[in-house]
Parts: C-alpha cells; sequence; structure tokens
C-alpha cells in the first residue's frame, strides 16, 4: 500500500512516542469502559514491529497491560520473521503475544517483492526466523503465516511450498488494487473478464487440493467461505455479512480507518484525528469510516441482486474504488470471487445429503447461474471507470 501513491508515512515518526501509545491505551480503556467490552484485540503491524527492540516493546506492553487491567486484551503480532530469535520468542510467550509470519507463496515471488534496502530478496531470511518460531514450545502453536497472492506463479505448486516449510496456517490475500490500479491479469474488458479471473483460476486448484487434504492446513480464505455457505454470521474485512470494526492508531497517533484504503490515494485516510486529542469513537462521525464499517451491508447496486453477496460481504472495500464512482462498484475481485465461491459452494453441497441440504437451504449454483444474477451492463461500467 505505500508503493501506491501515498507517501504521508514519509512524515510521521519512525515509532509511536511512550506518551502517544500510553495515551492510545487510555482511549482503549475510556472505549472498553463506555461500550462494556470485556475483551479488545491489538495487533502490532508494520512496517517491521522488531525494529523498535525488546526493551520498547516489553514497555509497550507492560503499559498496555497495566491501563487496560480490567480488559482481556489479545495481542498479536506480524512480522517479516527476518530479526526473529529465541529471545523475541520468549518474550512473545511471557506477553501471551500471538505472532504471525508474512511469507508469500514461492520463493521467486517472496524475493521479487519483498525485498531489502540493498535490493536482495528476503525469502532464505524469513524461513530461518519461521524455523526459530516453530522450534520453541509457545510460538509454535499460535505461530501462522500471511501471503499475498501473486497470479504468476504455478498454484499447483503453492500449497505443497507451505507444506514443505512446515506452515499449519495460512492467509491468503488479495493483492491491494481497485478500478484505479487493475491487479496483475486483469483488463478492462468485461466480456474477457467473464473468461479470465485469473484469481479464482490460481485459487481453486489449492482449494481442490486442500479439501483432498481434508483441510489438513487451516486456510483461512477457504474455511471462511465454507463457513459462510452454511449460514454461519461471521467474516473479515474481505468476507461476510459482518460490520468491519478495525480501528488503526499510526506511530503519530492518527486514528484512521483501515490502512489498505491508503490505496485510493494520497493522505486518503487522513481524517485529521489523533489520540492525543480525540476519543477513539469520534472517528465514527467520519464518512470514510461510515462507508467501510457499513462496507457489507450497504452494497452497490449490482451486489445487492448477486447470489453470493452474503458469502462475498461486496469484497474489500479498497478493491471496490474507482476515481469516478468512489465506493459504489462491486470489487475489482467481483467476477473471481463469484467463480471461486460457487466453485466451493457445489464441493460443500456434495458432501450432503438433499435433507440435509433442504434444512441447510443450500442449493447446487453454477458460475454462469450465478453471473446471470449480476448486471453486466453496472459491472462493465465500474471496470471502465
Amino acid at each position: 500500500m505505500y508503493n501506491k501513491g501515498d507517501d504521508s508515512y514519509l512524515r510521521q515518526p519512525k515509532f509511536m512516542k511512550p506518551e502517544v501509545y500510553t495515551r492510545m491505551f487510555e482511549r482503549i480503556k475510556d472505549h472498553c469502559a463506555e461500550h462494556d467490552l470485556k475483551s479488545f484485540a491489538i495487533t502490532i503491524h508494520g512496517g517491521e514491529p522488531l525494529l523498535v527492540g525488546k526493551k520498547y516493546m516489553r514497555d509497550f506492553i507492560r503499559t498496555g497491560r497495566a491501563i487496560l487491567e480490567d480488559v482481556e486484551v489479545v495481542f498479536s503480532l506480524q512480522t517479516n520473521g527476518i530479526l526473529l530469535d529465541n529471545e523475541w520468542c520468549d518474550l512473545f510467550e511471557e506477553f501471551n503475544i500471538r505472532c504471525g509470519i508474512s511469507i508469500d507463496v514461492s520463493q521467486s515471488s517472496h524475493d521479487m517483492y519483498r525485498i531489502d534496502h540493498q535490493g536482495k530478496g528476503t525469502y532464505a531470511r524469513t524461513i530461518a526466523g519461521l524455523r526459530i518460531a516453530q522450534e520453541h514450545p509457545y510460538v509454535k502453536k499460535s505461530c501462522g503465516a500471511l501471503a499475498v497472492i501473486d497470479v504468476n506463479t504455478d498454484p499447483t505448486k503453492v500449497y505443497d511450498h507451505f507444506d514443505s516449510i512446515g506452515i499449519r496456517g495460512i492467509d491468503l490475500l488479495m493483492p491491494d488494487n481497485n478500478y484505479a490500479d487493475l491487479p496483475a491479469g486483469m483488463n478492462k474488458n468485461y466480456e474477457e473478464e467473464k473468461k479470465n479471473t485469473p484469481y479464482a483460476n490460481w485459487l481453486i486448484p489449492i482449494f481442490d487440493r486442500w479439501m483432498a487434504d481434508h483441510g489438513r492446513i487451516r486456510i483461512r480464505l477457504f474455511r471462511t467461505i465454507v463457513n459462510l455457505i452454511l449460514g454461519r454470521k461471521i467474516g473479515n474485512d474481505a468476507l461476510g455479512n459482518v460490520n468491519s470494526n478495525l480501528i488503526v492508531i499510526e506511530t503519530d497517533g492518527g486514528i484512521e480507518p483501515v490502512d489498505s484504503l491508503k490505496i485510493c490515494g494520497p493522505q486518503f485516510t487522513k481524517l485529521g484525528l489523533n489520540v492525543m486529542r480525540n476519543e477513539l469513537k469520534d472517528i465514527f462521525m467520519m464518512d470514510l469510516y461510515q462507508k467501510y464499517y457499513h462496507g457489507k451491508t450497504r452494497l452497490p447496486e449490482t451486489c445487492q441482486s448477486c447470489a453470493i453477496s452474503a458469502v462475498c460481504g461486496g469484497g474489500f472495500l479498497p478493491n471496490r474504488y474507482s476515481h469516478t464512482t468512489g465506493f459504489d462498484n462491486p470489487s475489482v475481485y467481483c467476477l473471481d470471487l463469484l467463480k471461486l465461491i460457487t466453485h466451493i459452494q457445489n464441493v460443500v453441497v456434495a458432501q450432503f445429503t438433499a435433507d440435509e441440504l433442504a434444512e441447510l437451504e443450500i442449493e447446487p449454483l453454477t458460475y454462469e447461474e450465478a453471473l446471470s444474477f449480476i448486471n453486466g451492463q453496472s459491472w462493465q461500467s465500474s471496470l471502465v471507470a
């Protein structure tokens, strides 16, 4: 997202000052008290969080635990793994921090996109950190991976790649793109897109392999879709039928909606709010946050007639943006999601008897049938926006 034109990070401190994170925790405490929240999830993200060093991290966590003593705080951390060592793993255990490692779908993809300041790939160093995490008694139980999809890689080898490096839990993410910056493998021709669907075509072989392996590796994307097809009220920012409720606190104390919205334009997430002078709830009054929060229920017209909208939830809000129509578009990955979800639904349907399907209210649905629910002209106008 920081390579899409928003360079606001250059004008922010590299690390959050103690007075800023102290005030942040106080705002969280007030928010939990006002809304009677007994638990709160905090993800330490970056950039690269481990660059702050172990002393800073201990001070940060201890401050948060002390201020939020009456709240069950679930801390998690996302790292590139390069700085991971046994001392970091011991610290995660000491403070009960869940750890995720960013590692892409192949060595070639990782080394192309995750480079150091000398332009060198970091795959080998990430794997070295992963090995340390996998050998630590505490970290290995909760350590999962996060990977961005690369349709230029061979999907038939991706499952084996993660299996070979011992990954037992992974989330596969669509790249941060929208109509102003189309994803790799896509073009602006609707008829061609109906045939192309590069992201569905990449994911389906992995799903089929995952099913054949009885879901031995936890792949969040597939598990979420299956549960949504079965009618469960779950979801995340990218899928499902629940409101999006993430808040980002930047290093300068700025209160912002989800950071991937930065792909929509420079300063796009800058709302003028800061923990030093604002309460967390102030962001709920902002139009951009309202669009994000209600993104799964206030859907574009095209999505409202779609057979799988309750599963995809219109897709991730940043992926719906265009310069001309804002967020009033289906996801740029609309047809890929349609094809993937209908494929998964038909596989799920095959696991049940007719009576069970009637009780679950699930029916077979082909991609072509689902496509007929979409107003093609509306979708095309979004693509060329």
